[in-house]
């Protein structure tokens, strides 16, 4: 009993309010060091990223719009090579020249091709390799598709859902690994852009809720096979409801107005991207 005692007085001891300082000392010096102490944070936060990975080749397959072209301009804007890769050549080349007019740091290379085959995989990893020397990061963001009713669904459909959200995922986690580890240092990062309905089906997303688990599972089989043995970061990022405009275009304005969420509500692209790049920094 007199050891509990005395841990519950180190406790209370340990919580209880200290005085504080006069409010207006205090708001002084919060005033006067706000912007040096935000800007100090930035630089540092700029720092982890350079130190890590100087020069670094950035390979953001889903490039054109949405969470891809946020990827996109985020990693550009701190200074990343990157190569955006998807079947709209006319949204790549129209980020890339907003990313020159806006004078960043880094460059945006557009890659039109739809992946749909190994051999499509294959040569954009060689491309990207023969190019610049290195492949240093994967973004893997596969395509928002249209859903359907099961019993609705169409052959094509449900093709084109597995080939973007598995087969392409999985090929080209491969063939940037070959890469990488070949590298001189062997590090590199693969992100998995997932989503929540992996975990929890919905009504908005019926034939995605199928698909989206095998490329939350496959990123943590990745983990498990050679990458695990190797200085390869894998992370899988899940976000909840976001683009609100993309799923006005594909489902309607009516999913949008029935949605629990309002529009106010929705992870934004850019809080998915600062989420990347945050995780890319600390890794």
């Amino acid at each position: 009993m007199p050891k509990f005692s005395s841990w519950v007085k180190r406790v209370k001891n340990t919580f209880r309010s200290k005085p504080s300082r006069p409010r207006s000392t205090s708001w002084s010096v919060r005033t006067d060091t706000s912007t040096s102490t935000s800007s100090s944070k930035e630089e540092q936060f700029l720092h982890r990223i350079y130190s890590k990975w100087d020069s670094a080749v950035v390979v953001v397959v889903g490039a054109s719009a949405g969470i891809g072209s946020a990827i996109c301009i985020s990693l550009v804007k701190r200074g990343f090579t990157v190569v955006g890769c998807s079947k709209t050549s006319e949204l790549l080349n129209a980020l890339s020249e907003e990313c020159t007019e806006r004078n960043f740091k880094g460059k945006l290379y557009a890659y039109k091709n739809e992946l749909l085959h190994e051999n499509d995989v294959k040569d954009l990893f060689a491309w990207v390799h023969k190019k610049f020397g290195r492949i240093d990061v994967l973004i893997n963001n596969p395509d928002l598709v249209n859903d359907h009713v099961l019993k609705r669904l169409p052959p094509e459909t449900l093709s084109s859902v597995v080939q973007r959200r598995i087969l392409t995922l999985i090929l080209s986690t491969k063939e940037a690994a070959k890469y990488m580890m070949r590298s001189k240092d062997g590090k590199g990062h693969i992100f998995n852009i997932c989503s929540t309905v992996d975990i929890i089906a919905t009504e908005y997303a019926r034939i995605m809720s199928s698909s989206s688990p095998s490329t939350r599972r496959a990123s943590r089989g990745l983990r498990l096979d050679s990458i695990e043995k190797s200085k390869i970061v894998v992370t899988a990022i899940s976000p909840g409801k976001s683009e609100a405009d993309l799923f006005r275009r594909i489902y309607g304005q009516k999913y949008v107005d029935l949605s629990p969420l309002s529009i106010d509500n929705y992870f934004t692209p850019q809080e998915v991207a600062n989420t990347l790049v945050y995780s890319l920094a600390n890794s």
